[in-house]
């Protein structure tokens, strides 16, 4: 089983600066972005398919990338997220 911050590090190392150029002039915001590909974004998918808490911890990230990728999961999982951000609320607020 794969972790957050292991799936971050991967993301982190298939960015790409142009990509990120290219979604800034879509209108998408730089910060928080490492501008990865979609089929790279749908191999990691695949390696960590059907790990909801997973998901919901790169969810809560505010990293656009992981964000993609957690959205990738289906839409039955997405209010798992929901429910898993309302338990651990108190954990993100300091």
């Amino acid at each position: 089983m794969k972790t957050a911050a292991k799936v971050m590090a991967e993301l982190k190392k298939k960015g790409n600066a142009e990509r990120i150029k290219a979604f800034v002039n879509h209108g998408a915001p730089a910060e928080h972005m490492f501008g990865v590909s979609v089929a790279d974004m749908k191999v990691i998918a695949k390696s960590i398919r059907g790990e909801q808490e997973l998901a919901c911890e790169l969810y809560v990230t505010g990293n656009s990338d992981a964000i993609h990728l957690a959205g990738g999961f289906p839409f039955f999982y997405r209010w798992i997220c929901v429910l898993w951000i309302t338990a651990h609320a108190a954990s993100f607020t300091g």
